[in-house]
């Protein structure tokens, strides 16, 4: 190995030149690796942002499990059609709309303010309320076209009133009852009255129309 400062070749292996004593070498290191860089911190990636689910539909009842809220059904309601005009009016009503004849055969309605006083049977039944300035008191005959606002047919089954047996009459101040010419008369307190006569008659009294018997009562 030659001494780099004098040129004298030394044997080889030397370390130091003989000469003039020079390093010839340095010791040869075995290179250390750099350690390994820190491992990277780990970061999650970042979440993407989810809207809010929309809220529940709202009902104003309860929905049935597993179904929307069943639609709102209109009901109509059944329908009596008039004997005498035909008009179709509501099964409640009284009196028809069209031609206004009774269609209960029963009278008035008790709560109407149009009520004046009612008919009691004296050996008990149905009242007949009284409703009306001019009440018909007979039997209904369809045929003939009477529909009297009190139906006798319904309760005397004798037949002992006639069709068009008599009448209740009501003004400002008082009522009457008259004999419209019935075959088995028209009574007040077992008094028959004469055909065609407007009788005064008041609370308390009794009335026959036929062989059926009332007593009358003023309710206002």
């Amino acid at each position: 190995m030659q001494c780099p400062k004098c040129g004298l070749e030394n044997i080889h292996g030397a370390q130091f030149c003989e000469d003039c004593g020079t390093l010839l070498r340095t010791r040869e290191v075995s290179p250390v690796s750099a350690p390994p860089p820190p491992p990277s911190h780990y970061q999650q990636p970042p979440q993407q942002y989810a809207p809010p689910p929309p809220p529940p539909p709202h009902y104003d009842s309860p929905p049935q499990a597993g179904r929307f809220a069943p639609p709102t059904v209109l009901v109509t309601p059944p329908a009596f059609k008039c004997p005498k005009c035909g008009r179709e009016n509501v099964v409640t009503a009284v009196y028809c709309g069209g031609c206004s004849i009774s269609l209960t055969g029963r009278g008035g309605i008790p709560d109407s303010p149009k009520c004046f006083g009612k008919l009691t049977p004296l050996g008990g039944g149905a009242e007949f309320y009284l409703d009306r300035d001019k009440i018909l008191i007979g039997r209904k005959s369809e045929g003939d076209g009477i529909f009297p606002e009190i139906d006798m047919g319904l309760i005397d089954t004798n037949a002992g009133v006639s069709r068009r047996h008599g009448q209740i009459i009501k003004d400002d101040e008082h009522c009457y009852v008259e004999d419209l010419g019935s075959s088995n008369g028209t009574f007040i307190n077992d008094i028959r009255v004469p055909e065609g006569v407007q009788n005064p008659i008041k609370d308390g009294d009794t009335l026959r129309f036929g062989g059926y018997s009332f007593i009358f009562r003023k309710t206002r």
